[in-house]
Parts: C-alpha cells; structure tokens; sequence
C-alpha cells in the first residue's frame, strides 16, 4: 500500500470521529473531496503497472488498508 494512503485513512477516520462529537456539514463535505480525491488518485498510481491484474491488486490493496483503519 503507498503511504499516502495510509496517510489519508488516519485522517479521515480522524474526521469521522470528530464527526460523532461536533456535528458540522463541513466535515461530512472535506471529506467527500478527499475520498474523491484519494480515488483519483489511487487510479493514476495503479497506471504505472501495464498489466491490469496488478493494477486492480494495487487498488485492492490500498482500499483494504482504508477499510481496516476505519474498523
């Protein structure tokens, strides 16, 4: 998984959490961006690979990191 990732789950979970607390629209909306941003990028990093079963395995990969820091 590339460290960006890794990067990014904390945070959001960060933000999810402030989110039980401190009920706000902006957090839910930072959030929509980064994931849609995080998805793009994920996609552009997995094209470095011409082989496409390890491209899906890179973002296999990197999604399965984000689900386990949010559980």
């Amino acid at each position: 998984a590339h460290y960006v990732i890794r990067r990014y789950a904390e945070f959001a979970a960060g933000i999810a959490s402030l989110r039980v607390s401190y009920p706000d629209g902006r957090l839910v909306k930072c959030r929509q961006r980064m994931m849609k941003q995080i998805e793009r990028f994920v996609i552009t990093l997995s094209k470095g690979s011409s082989d496409p079963r390890i491209q899906g395995a890179f973002r296999i990969n990197n999604y399965d990191l984000i689900l386990s820091v949010f559980l």
